[in-house]
């Protein structure tokens, strides 16, 4: 049931909803993909957006129109399972692979519930132009996303959709099984369900064929064994070595850090807002110091190294003896699929090499022979880690169900948004554990979302996740608003205290063997950008060898 009784929240109606053509459905068995069941562990797609109340926010209208759109996502109101006859001569079918089942009398639908508040909440959102901190508790997310178990853990929907009245506003809100969808499928699925409302074309017809992911992976994955190709050029004296033990008696891999993740402990969520001026003075300092590497410098690059060294002079782990570590999603799309791909076609950042199309397909290969995708980690929370998530470009801001109709000089009738009717917050919902950081456009920016413009041009919303202590230093951090002020190239470094700050980075180190995940081809482009903030200038001769990162590499991210 929904935690709504934090602002007065109670259900009026819980029911299962399918698609409208559902009886044209032919029941469909279909295998999802390698990384559809790395994900069927992993936390839940959340996410919800507040209204101004609407007549065209009716309950039963909006509940009509999303029947409607599902009949392009008819699998969704099936059957998320572990697949029943495993064979490990087909990689689909192989132990704790998934399925899902649609089309069959016996599908669970898409759970639609429906609830209402006398209270108002209007008040408590975030306005970017005066929230510069905001403490995101204050609009509790529980009230709007169901703490139902999903599938593959339990046998139920995996969809879940809560339309939430307020008496100043109405929140609609989505919660989907990881390995069902992602952060883009989320926001294209409400965009399409837009569509629908407003008799509009569709923008994302979805493409639902899970197995073009596994296609671009090398090799035969329906062999028995893992392709020995990558034994090629090894001398013949090691081949030998090269051979995986039929049992393994040892896990492989690295084991989990547990002591670093305090599990028990809160963590306080705050959303850190930055001006268009700041990030773009981020990058503007950051570029005014690179580069003899001849590599670019996004702004989303110096907006997340700033983010970072933040976390890190607030967790206090500058000058210790163990690495920090930055974990970025890789997504599939633009790389390997369609923009369009239904699924959750994402991996954390765990190798230190380029992301290109090859190295993705080995990758590929290699997980179609993990026995159980759930248990291999590339990531982890806690201490001195963070993962980070993008939701930028995905038009967050852009989902608009009241959008007005315009008469263009050529007599054809088009529908256009209005600021109206955009949302008045949008928020994705993660677990509330150490270490969390997603970036998102602010509302003022909304329409340079999705490809229009510069993504940063309206102001830049950071949420963050982290132990009280760590939140309470960072959001105090005198650094934070550095870049408030600032107007010109000619930016001066932190002159911060070198006994909390210094020797945090080492941008010569070759002990690769103990490099973890970060950005792919990130630093050293951040280098000097984030050396200013650990220390007085100084060679990484002069740093001692005990208190070196070792470099990161990870995805290149723009």
């Amino acid at each position: 049931m929904s935690n709504g009784q934090a602002l007065g929240a109670h259900t009026l109606s819980r029911i299962s909803i399918f698609p409208s053509r559902s009886a044209s459905q032919a029941p469909k068995i279909t295998p999802l993909s390698i990384l559809d069941a790395k994900a069927a562990n992993v936390a839940a797609g959340a996410a919800f957006w507040v209204f101004d109340r609407s007549d065209q926010l009716s309950t039963d209208l909006l509940g009509s129109s999303l029947k409607e759109t599902l009949n392009h996502y008819p699998y969704w109101a099936g059957e998320l399972s572990f697949v029943k006859n495993v064979n490990p001569r087909d990689h689909a079918c192989r132990f704790h692979r998934l399925q899902v089942k649609y089309g069959f009398p016996t599908d669970l639908g898409v759970n639609l519930i429906i609830a209402e508040s006398a209270q108002p909440i209007l008040s408590l959102v975030p306005d970017g132009s005066r929230s510069d901190v905001w403490d995101a508790s204050q609009l509790p997310s529980a009230t709007f996303i169901p703490d139902d178990p999903l599938p593959p853990a339990v046998k139920g929907s995996g969809v879940f959709v809560q339309i939430t009245t307020f008496s100043d506003a109405l929140v609609i809100s989505v919660k989907i099984a990881h390995c069902l969808s992602d952060a883009h499928i989320i926001v294209q699925f409400m965009h399409n369900w837009v569509s629908i409302h407003r008799r509009a074309p569709l923008p994302f017809p979805p493409i639902f064929n899970p197995s073009l992911l596994d296609q671009a992976a090398s090799g035969n994955t329906n062999a028995e064994t893992p392709d020995a190709s990558s034994t090629h050029g090894c001398p013949p004296f090691m081949v030998e070595s090269t051979r995986i033990e039929g049992k393994m008696t040892r896990p492989l891999g690295m084991p989990m850090p547990w002591a670093e993740w305090d599990w028990a402990a809160p963590a306080q969520h705050y959303v850190v807002h930055f001006t268009r001026e700041e990030v773009h003075n981020m990058w503007l300092d950051g570029t005014a110091t690179q580069n003899q590497d001849g590599l670019s410098l996004s702004h989303l690059d110096t907006l997340l190294g700033f983010v970072w060294v933040l976390i890190n002079r607030a967790r206090d782990v500058a000058g210790t003896l163990q690495p920090v570590h930055l974990i970025t999603m890789i997504g599939m799309r633009g790389r390997l699929l369609p923009d369009a791909f239904i699924r959750s076609p994402v991996i954390l950042a765990g190798i230190a090499r380029a992301g290109e199309g090859a190295a993705l397909g080995a990758l590929l290969h290699d997980m179609a022979y993990e026995d159980t995708l759930q248990r291999v980690w590339n990531g982890f929370v806690g201490r001195r880690h963070v993962i980070f998530t993008s939701w930028l470009r995905l038009g967050m801001y852009d989902v608009n169900f009241t959008g007005s109709k315009i008469r263009s000089e050529n007599g054809v009738t088009s529908e256009i948004d209005t600021r109206e009717g955009r949302p008045k917050y949008a928020s994705s919902v993660m677990p509330r554990v150490d270490g969390i950081l997603q970036i998102t456009e602010a509302r003022s920016g909304a329409g340079n979302e999705r490809g229009r413009g510069q993504w940063w041009e309206g102001g830049v919303d950071v949420s963050l996740q982290l132990e009280p202590k760590v939140m309470e230093s960072l959001v105090r951090d005198t650094i934070l608003r550095k870049y408030r002020s600032c107007t010109t190239y000619g930016l001066q470094a932190c002159s911060c205290d070198s006994s909390h700050c210094s020797g945090i980075l080492d941008y010569d180190c070759n002990e690769t063997a103990t490099c973890q995940a970060a950005l792919f081809d990130l630093i050293p482009r951040l280098r000097l950008f984030m050396l200013d903030f650990y220390s007085k200038p100084t060679t990484a001769a002069s740093m001692s060898p005990t208190r070196r990162l070792c470099r990161y590499s990870g995805l290149r991210v723009t």
